[in-house]
């Protein structure tokens, strides 16, 4: 048996080969439209910007007082209670029960750094049982009494539900710090439940992933806690050590000063927590001058989980005496980070005594990535005995 194989003409396998070729080219021309570079979901962008308050959620037992950390009395006497009866987030709430028409009870977060002509919001969760819950959005100047110039109130009187009560305004001119009061009416009954305070400031959107240059009270120059801690900056290492000092300073009128006389135990305060990108190089810096032993700064990426849980750091410390001496640690962050953080420490294994001082954090953004057909590369242009540069082929 013969076997054939087809086999076109000339002329029709010239035609097939035009066809082929004007579908290719087709292609290429159809390709050349598309957006060049990765498609992906954009995640939109939220530009209401949490503040850490203190304790917004009263989760933190009592301290040795019977006080309300990171919350201060500043309206009547009694009336506030934690409780675990009633909480939207969490285990606890503050209850607030006022038996009075005639006076009302207020309780004090406390003083966070604040400009003039942005615009800040507070939300609480409240639960109404009786009268009024009443939340303040409180502007103050920066004199020592830190004098209220300016507030924005709501209440709500909706009772058995948890509902979302909120007060926005923009700073008014001469503020320095913002704050957040909770309050009963004056001339009503009230008992109530508020929870998950949350405190931010309106931050417009701006090109590139976001950066982290807003570490608060950076100088340690802001108010400071209830706590003995400087506002901003909470002690997440050991207890104790840390002092907002004025007889030694970097820059401005105040530093932090880092004592740690225990030789098996280190102390750890940390800055509050940025929005961070991953992928995103950031950079950490601080003034240091030591008396004792080594100062030690740590730029620590986070989680978005609850508890903001480190899966990132890197560390540099310096041990030169009786000079102020800059650190700087750099780290991109890694797949899985929603925040980053400054960690001022001492060393576990030595006595530590410095100051600390002009805490910087931004993020490197880099230039947006070229790119080119396949088989191509950017070269730079050469320059070759006074010659213009070449035009890249």
């Amino acid at each position: 048996m013969l076997l054939y194989t087809y086999r076109p003409s000339f002329f029709k396998r010239k035609r097939h080969n035009r066809r082929t070729f004007a579908l290719i080219m087709c292609c290429i021309l159809f390709l050349g439209f598309l957006p060049v570079g990765p498609i992906y979901a954009e995640e939109a962008y939220n530009p209401w910007v949490p503040m850490e308050l203190v304790n917004a959620g009263f989760e933190q037992p009592l301290d040795e007082h019977g006080q309300i950390p990171g919350w201060k009395q500043t309206i009547g006497i009694g009336g506030f209670t934690l409780t675990d009866e009633m909480s939207s987030e969490g285990q606890h709430s503050l209850y607030i029960e006022d038996l009075s028409t005639n006076d009302n009870y207020g309780m004090l977060s406390v003083y966070l750094p604040a400009e003039a002509g942005n615009t800040y919001s507070v939300t609480s969760d409240t639960f109404v049982l009786e009268g009024t819950a009443i939340i303040y959005l409180q502007f103050h100047s920066g004199d020592e009494a830190k004098t209220r110039i300016g507030q924005k109130s709501m209440g709500q009187s909706v009772q058995n539900e948890w509902i979302p009560l909120t007060a926005s305004a923009v700073a008014p001119a001469g503020t320095e710090y913002v704050s957040v009061l909770i309050n009963s009416g004056k001339t009503t009954l009230a008992k109530a439940y508020f929870d998950n305070i949350v405190l931010s400031v309106y931050m417009p959107e701006q090109e590139g992933p976001p950066t982290s240059d807003a570490i608060v009270n950076p100088g340690f120059e802001g108010s400071i806690g209830p706590n003995g801690l400087p506002v901003g900056w909470t002690q997440t290492i050991g207890s104790g050590g840390y002092r907002v000092a004025d007889e030694m300073k970097f820059e401005g009128e105040r530093s932090l000063y880092m004592e740690d006389l225990d030789n098996t135990k280190g102390l750890g305060l940390r800055s509050v927590f940025l929005p961070a990108e991953a992928g995103t190089k950031y950079t950490a810096k601080a003034q240091t001058y030591v008396l004792e032993g080594t100062a030690t700064i740590y730029l620590q990426f986070h989680s978005g989980d609850e508890n903001k849980t480190r899966i990132g750091h890197t560390s540099l410390g310096q041990s030169t005496r009786n000079i102020w001496i800059p650190l700087s640690v750099t780290l991109t962050a890694p797949e899985g980070t929603q925040y980053v953080s400054v960690l001022i420490n001492s060393s576990n294994a030595a006595v530590t005594k410095a100051y600390i001082d002009n805490i910087e954090l931004f993020a490197d953004i880099p230039e947006p990535e070229v790119l080119l057909p396949a088989g191509r590369s950017l070269r730079s242009p050469r320059i070759c005995c006074g010659s213009e540069p070449r035009s890249i082929p």
